[in-house]
């Protein structure tokens, strides 16, 4: 700024004149020329370590405008919303927009998980076009590839990792190919049985009439295990887990051994697909 401001004041300095200075540095990161002896060079030039913010001309009949993605360290940046807390989701001004426009950011802690466990909730850490590549890699059914999209739909509406229950997803039905008790038109996605089930017979599993509606249900049977509202009616074995020890104490894939099923190596299993899927490509 000592050079910008001696484009056009010679006999001033930045510092030496606080007036002329903060007018000069306002006048700079507005974008605004402070006169003819200042040229378009003197304007791009930018100080070492600083940023700007770039202010645009617009009106109704502008195209569309795309928000744009900032980060800020420590933290996961989940979108622009309508209000501090609650509103909608926005992602762009739409060309014909009328008014004054306030958006706010919206961001995540990103914690630390203690060595040796992984967390279930909180946001995505793969973007959808890893899993599904991944999947077509393991030759997944066509159904589980399909299924993909609302992982990462209900994960963003509600704040629990896709890849995770992705992963539990593929070792539940093997990559969507089934094969056992309960038969893949039940879009029955984790294993997930009726709320007074007592045997293991495909009567004793839950039906969800189409593959959306088994993608939030797998994450609403979540919900009781992590201790989140559901997305929507649940179905009943959610609130037959309500009733159990463990209901809302799991935070840690490691944690649905001895909860979510009995085997002593469930998670091994599920976090082996996880680390699969994570460093895929």
């Amino acid at each position: 700024m000592v050079n910008f401001v001696k484009v056009g004041n010679p006999e001033q300095d930045f510092w030496a004149s606080p007036y002329t200075g903060c007018i000069r540095l306002q006048q700079y990161l507005g974008g605004v020329k402070p006169g003819g002896a200042w040229t378009d060079e003197d304007m791009a030039a930018m100080p070492t370590g600083m940023t700007v913010s770039v202010y645009y001309e617009y009106n109704s009949g502008s195209p569309t405008i795309t928000l744009p993605t900032p980060t800020k360290m420590g933290h996961t940046f989940l979108g622009w919303y309508t209000a501090n807390t609650g509103g909608t989701k926005v992602t762009q001004i739409p060309s014909g927009s009328t008014g004054n426009k306030v958006f706010y950011a919206r961001w995540e802690q990103v914690l630390q998980d203690p060595v040796g466990q992984t967390r279930i909730k909180g946001a995505s850490r793969i973007p959808l076009s890893q899993a599904i590549a991944w999947a077509q890699s393991k030759n997944a059914a066509a159904l589980f590839i399909d299924a993909a999209q609302y992982y990462w739909e209900y994960a963003e509406l509600m704040n629990i990792r896709a890849e995770v229950l992705y992963a539990q997803a593929a070792h539940e039905t093997g990559f969507g190919k089934y094969g056992g008790t309960v038969p893949s038109w039940y879009n029955n996605f984790a294993g997930i049985k009726t709320r007074y089930a007592t045997g293991d017979t495909a009567s004793d599993f839950e039906k969800f009439s189409t593959r959306k509606e088994g993608v939030r249900g797998h994450f609403n049977h979540m919900c009781a295990y992590i201790g989140q509202e559901p997305y929507g009616t649940p179905h009943g074995r959610y609130y037959a887990v309500l009733t159990t020890a463990h209901a809302g104490k799991v935070t840690y894939v490691e944690q649905l051994t001895g909860t979510w099923a009995m085997d002593p190596n469930y998670h091994h299993r599920v976090l082996e697909v996880l680390n699969s899927l994570l460093l895929y490509g």
